[in-house]
């Protein structure tokens, strides 16, 4: 039912944007196609006389006049304050009109412009002039110009009108068509991403849950029996439920755009340095071999803390994800103006087909939900965030049995 309601609304949508764009068409090419011709009309003929007025002293104004009067299709006439005329180019039957209105252009600032109608001596239909007056000093400057009748050209545009109004309503129905299967499959992908988050999200939440719950009714029962690895464990179940419900807020906070970005000149190496001698320090138990390879220390100009809170999703991921011999490699590579932090695991690496998926929240690889040694899955969709922030880049590259690198580039201090 949903996917029905939201095939009409596109379609109403993009038939009501036709239907407006078309009256918009039939407003300005048949009711005011008339009014429109007149404006530019008057302007051309006023163009005319500015460069007329121009050349009033100059020896070829006869000249002058006569190829404006042919580009403008009018006529054209020069008189001095005694009706005298200095020249007199194309046909001026309406000459005596527009002389009558010498006096009101004088009071009119020196232009004047009305439009009447004649009748034709050939066809003895009724035709539209337009008499033109600009006064210069002495000199006026009268044109007559004829406006063509329009009947025919609002004819034919009315036809094409028709044609195009088909077209455009064709157009939406189809444009409905195409963009309601597209959001019909986006819809379907986000609600699969939204019953997979729920349920990872209900899995890592019920796991600690679950051991907390089971811990303490241990000692509710059996109080002189408990240790201190219980202890430790519900902590560590604390601290994890703690920062997955932080993750699920900075995630949220991120894509609402409810996060402000604190920049300052910090040293990345450095900051990278740390966090890696830190998981070095947390798994020194697990067996992990992390190791950090760069030429020299390199400051950039970003928020330290959500940056280095990027870097350690990715050392997160690369833990959870890593081989057998648990080795995991980065390397800080610069170029003129970038800085590239890459991270190499050594685990089962990433199908072709799910590389444009596993920066989704709670992306998982395949089907199985598999709990991370640390972190809460939510990593990658952070790193993602928090450098589009930074206009920076991420990516990864991947070969299946081979491992993983993910990176991610940031713009570089070279001062």
């Amino acid at each position: 039912m949903s996917r029905i309601k939201l095939k009409w609304k596109i379609f109403a949508f993009l038939f009501g944007f036709c239907l407006l764009l078309l009256a918009i068409l039939w407003l300005a090419q048949t009711v005011f196609l008339t009014d429109f011709y007149r404006v530019f009309r008057v302007r051309d003929i006023r163009s005319s006389a500015n460069v007329i007025v121009y050349h009033l002293e100059n020896d070829d104004i006869y000249n002058i006049v006569m190829r404006l009067s042919e580009d403008g299709n009018f006529s054209a006439n020069i008189v001095n304050a005694d009706g005298e005329s200095l020249l007199s180019r194309g046909l001026t039957r309406n000459q005596s009109i527009a002389m009558a209105h010498i006096p009101a252009a004088r009071e009119n600032g020196g232009e004047f412009h009305e439009f009447f109608e004649t009748r034709s001596k050939i066809s003895g239909e009724l035709q539209e002039n337009l008499a033109y007056i600009r006064i210069e000093g002495d000199w006026a400057i009268i044109i007559n110009a004829t406006v063509s009748p329009l009947v025919t050209t609002v004819t034919t545009l009315r036809y094409q009108l028709y044609m195009v109004s088909g077209v455009m309503l064709l157009m939406s129905v189809i444009l409905a068509v195409i963009i309601q299967k597209v959001a019909a499959s986006e819809s379907k992908k986000n609600e699969a991403l939204r019953r997979e988050l729920l349920a990872n999200v209900s899995h890592d939440l019920r796991t600690p849950l679950s051991l907390i719950f089971g811990y303490a009714e241990m000692m509710k029962d059996f109080p002189t029996d408990i240790g201190a690895e219980q202890i430790d464990i519900i902590m560590d179940e604390t601290k994890r439920l703690t920062t997955l419900v932080n993750d699920i807020l900075d995630i949220s906070k991120l894509e609402a755009g409810m996060e402000q970005i604190n920049s300052a000149e910090f040293n990345i190496t450095e900051n990278i340095r740390d966090a890696v001698n830190r998981m070095n320090e947390l798994l020194r138990n697990r067996n992990y071999d992390i190791t950090f390879t760069y030429d020299t220390d390199i400051f950039i100009e970003a928020d330290e803390i959500k940056i280095g809170c990027a870097f350690y999703n990715l050392l997160v991921n690369a833990v959870n994800y890593s081989g057998d011999d648990r080795k995991i490699s980065l390397m800080q590579t610069t170029t003129e103006e970038y800085v590239k932090i890459s991270v190499t695991d050594s685990g089962a690496g990433i199908p072709q087909e799910e590389m444009p998926f596993i920066w989704d929240r709670y992306y998982k690889s395949g089907k199985t939900h598999k709990r991370a040694v640390t972190g809460t899955g939510l990593g990658l969709s952070i790193v993602k965030k928090i450098i589009e922030l930074h206009n920076g880049r991420y990516g990864v590259t991947s070969e299946i049995g081979k491992g993983s690198t993910f990176w991610m580039e940031l713009k570089a201090n070279t001062d």
